[in-house]
């Protein structure tokens, strides 16, 4: 089946296990999903555990894993930027989200995400992507 925006979810907080309580959490909650709205929610393995090796994560596109030691994950030129060596699929390994222009973490997230597809106005997160 073809990649598209109605097969592709839109990545949220809790799909990549970010959980904030308190009287103060709603606005970081809410940068956060802003900010990973231009992301797929990530497929992962069904093996339940991180796997080194083989990797956890896996291209919306090809199925390749994009993780560990064997995944398809290759930089790019830009900061934090990369593709699925496999088809091309445009991902992004590091993550500054800001709030108020300050960065929401110490550092930096560092979890291979891949771009949305394209929309059905044209619109999409990433020049790079082209639906099949």
């Amino acid at each position: 089946m073809p990649v598209t925006t109605e097969t592709t979810r839109v990545c949220t907080a809790a799909d990549i296990g970010l959980e904030l309580t308190g009287p103060d959490a709603a606005p970081y909650i809410a940068a956060m999903n802003k900010y990973l709205a231009k992301f797929a929610n990530p497929i992962t393995r069904d093996h339940g555990e991180e796997n080194w090796v083989t990797g956890t994560c896996l291209c919306l596109n090809c199925m390749c894993a994009l993780d560990g030691v064997l995944g398809t994950f290759q930089w790019g030129l830009a900061s934090g930027e990369g593709k699925c060596v496999e088809c091309g699929w445009p991902c992004r390994a590091h993550h500054y989200p800001k709030i108020d222009g300050e960065n929401i973490f110490d550092g930096v997230l560092q979890m291979i995400l891949q771009y949305r597809p394209k929309s059905e106005e044209g619109n999409h997160a990433n020049p790079a992507i082209r639906t099949h």
